[in-house]
């Protein structure tokens, strides 16, 4: 069954949130503007070591339309991604984000988020806290058509960050040290057209060509945060950057900064390694903002680790994002990286991550890539 055994329209119901002065619309906080089924509110956050030794990544999503809240968290440990996925009806409290074992808590709203996993009989568990060391980074408003149709409206914001905590695997404990292991953490909304369809198993080759680059660097004082869309290789539809300063303690994040300067062009150079349509090194170069005198050049050093999406839901035959799954359903699954087969859609979208240079300064981050159909400059087919 694909959605609940009732009407797909999110019902007027009150909230503590109608309390406050929140209100967009007409409309009461937890029923959206649009009735698209569409309609979406996500967390996404990752953390990674910067040895390369572990990954973990969270996706929570809340689908008001179609009566669905969802979660996942994977670790990534000696090369084998491990899952765990839950499901739920949409709570009457948007708020409410406990999925039976798992749970997500914002402890302070843009500076501490805490992800809990209790004991299961999956084997995994954790505590995890994630703390602010940038200003949110307000993206630009995302949009883009298939046909006539409205394929996306989107507004996203990307922080980051650093976590603490522990992740546990069959009764191994990991622990996560704040100087040892960063993260990113985003949120967005609006609609995204998550389809119920199964691709999984669709060849990328035989879709219609894009490429998507979003890329998040931290370094000592300062992060640079880099995102594009090409719609194949001569349609721009998106492409912007942002240069932001880094706090060394928390509670000097602000909400505003004024300090994050964004361009509006850059240009990438890379080395791809095309049947595994995978960026393995080169650069990119950020062109100055308005008012600035210099281009900046980031040069991509070694890979430590790739990770992917798929593993919390992204494209998944069975827990991909907004499928009804009942009342309250959770599941996990584990695979080695070797398992991951780039020619299909599902795994085209991916995380690399690895260290870079800039201007002589050594950084880390990831690159989140996807090359779907051909992309002839790089050899991808």
């Amino acid at each position: 069954m694909t959605s609940p055994p009732q009407s797909a329209t999110a019902p007027a119901l009150l909230t503590a949130l109608d309390d406050f002065c929140v209100h967009q619309s007409a409309n009461v906080v937890r029923r959206p503007v649009s009735d698209s089924p569409n309609v979406y509110d996500r967390y996404f956050a990752n953390g990674f070591a910067r040895d390369g030794s572990y990954y973990f990544a969270i996706s929570l999503g809340r689908f008001a339309n179609r009566q669905v809240m969802d979660a996942a968290i994977t670790f990534q440990l000696g090369g084998v991604h491990h899952s765990f996925f839950a499901s739920r009806r949409d709570p009457e409290d948007p708020t409410e984000m406990q999925f039976g074992p798992l749970s997500l808590t914002i402890v302070r709203p843009m500076r501490e988020m805490r992800v809990r996993l209790e004991a299961n009989d999956s084997g995994l568990s954790c505590d995890l806290l994630f703390m602010a060391r940038s200003a949110p980074i307000l993206e630009s408003r995302s949009t883009s058509e298939v046909g006539d149709q409205q394929a996306m409206d989107l507004t996203r914001w990307t922080q980051f960050g650093c976590w603490t905590g522990w992740f546990e695997i069959d009764g191994h404990r990991t622990s996560i040290k704040p100087a040892a292991c960063a993260g990113v953490k985003d949120r967005s909304w609006g609609q995204r057209d998550y389809g119920m369809s199964d691709e999984a198993n669709v060849g990328s080759a035989a879709r219609p060509s894009s490429f998507w680059n979003w890329i998040p660097l931290q370094f000592d004082d300062f992060a640079i945060h880099s995102l594009r869309f090409e719609k194949g290789e001569s349609d721009q539809v998106l492409q912007e950057s942002f240069y932001v300063p880094l706090a060394q303690n928390g509670e000097d994040v602000v909400l505003n900064d004024t300090r994050i300067v964004r361009s509006d062009s850059w240009r990438h150079d890379y080395q791809v390694d095309a049947p595994r349509r995978q960026i393995i090194g080169g650069s990119f170069t950020i062109d100055p903002e308005p008012g600035g005198t210099r281009p900046r050049r980031i040069e991509i050093g070694e890979t430590l680790l790739t990770a992917w999406p798929y593993a919390i839901g992204y494209h998944h035959p069975v827990w991909r994002h907004g499928r009804w799954h009942g009342e309250l359903a959770t599941g996990h699954e584990r695979w080695h990286v070797d398992e991951a087969d780039m020619t299909k859609e599902a795994f085209v979208l991916m995380h690399r991550i690895l260290h870079v240079r800039c201007e002589g300064k050594s950084g880390f981050g990831f690159i989140e890539q996807s090359f779907s159909g051909p992309y002839a400059r790089y050899g991808v087919e």
